[in-house]
């Protein structure tokens, strides 16, 4: 084990169930290098304990399902292979992190989604939520004229036993 992962796992189990709470954190002020970065979940681990990363899991995990969810609803196969890739690259990238700081995986220096500090990897992410976010809006928009289409055509359509 090295210096940044036995300090991750110092900083996990002193958090206890809640934590020491917020900006208490021992480990990020003198011991646990560079850990707005890699190692922002066993920060979190400290401050907020098994509660607040049982939170952080349960969060990633509901954004998987929303994703997953939203490639159902699309319209085209391209837009559904779009969520499911990138609920895939959020999801892996984001379980990997988790896996890393609690010593099951070695060092990769793999962020956690929208919580490390990291430009390139918050850029990523932001612009893969925007994504997203278009496939949700046209898909939408889609449904919409769909249903006015459908009425359109319902009320066009002569009414049996009627005038």
């Amino acid at each position: 084990e090295g210096y940044q992962l036995w300090h991750s796992q110092l900083a996990l189990g002193s958090g206890g169930w809640a934590g020491l709470g917020l900006t208490q954190s021992r480990m990020k002020q003198h011991y646990l290098p560079e850990a707005h970065t890699d190692f922002i979940v066993a920060i979190v681990g400290e401050e907020l304990g098994f509660m607040g990363v049982a939170s952080l899991i349960g969060l990633y995990c509901l954004l998987a399902v929303s994703i997953f969810a939203m490639a159902t609803l699309a319209q085209t196969k391209s837009a559904v292979m779009m969520c499911v890739g990138i609920g895939w690259a959020l999801t892996f990238q984001a379980f990997v992190n988790i896996g890393v700081v609690s010593g099951f995986g070695p060092t990769t220096g793999v962020t956690a989604p929208f919580l490390s500090y990291g430009g390139s990897s918050m850029l990523g992410c932001m612009v893969s939520v925007g994504l997203l976010l278009s496939v949700s809006r046209i898909s939408e928009q889609e449904a919409l004229e769909q249903r006015l289409h459908d009425e359109r055509v319902a009320r066009s359509q002569p009414r049996p036993g009627g005038a």
